[in-house]
């Protein structure tokens, strides 16, 4: 399946066994880490993945189409989580730490789009993280968090 897939994207050849080898690998590395699990859960509310959104974006005007890659309440806590997952690695003389925080502000505005559409349609409060699959990773981006919404 993740072969056919990888093939319509248009890899080929040795570029394809390659990723499909990388997409099995960090399959494996999510399923192994206990974050990880806790991120596919089946026993959350109002899970989805894959979530398509279109947002128009107050700074332009502009309707834009977002994919949020999961987001989920949490049944304990009742704390929605938006996480975006990442196959991005450290380089080998880097260390995870600064390579974590790094991401977060690469990924930043990209968060901050997804956190603003979420908060335009839901009340809960928002936690943001970025999942790194190939590393079995949760990193929240806690400067990103937010408190419930107000209801009027």
């Amino acid at each position: 399946r993740w072969r056919a897939a990888l093939a319509r994207l248009g890899l080929w050849g040795e570029d394809l066994e390659s990723a499909r080898a990388a997409v099995e690998q960090a399959l494996a590395t999510t399923l192994a880490d206990a974050a990880g699990r806790w991120l596919l859960c089946a026993g959350h509310l109002e899970a989805r993945s894959e979530w398509v959104l279109t947002w128009i974006d107050p700074a332009t005007g502009r309707p834009a189409d977002l994919v949020i890659d999961r987001s989920f309440v949490d049944a304990q806590s009742g704390i929605r989580w938006l996480v975006d997952y990442k196959t991005s690695q450290p380089e080998p003389a880097e260390q995870v730490e600064t390579f974590l925080v790094q991401q977060a502000q690469i990924h930043r505005e990209q968060l901050l789009r997804y956190r603003q559409a979420l908060r335009e349609i839901t009340a809960e409060p928002l936690r943001c993280a970025l999942y790194f699959a190939p590393l079995g990773r949760l990193h929240p981006v806690p400067e990103l968090d937010i408190g419930a919404k107000a209801v009027i």
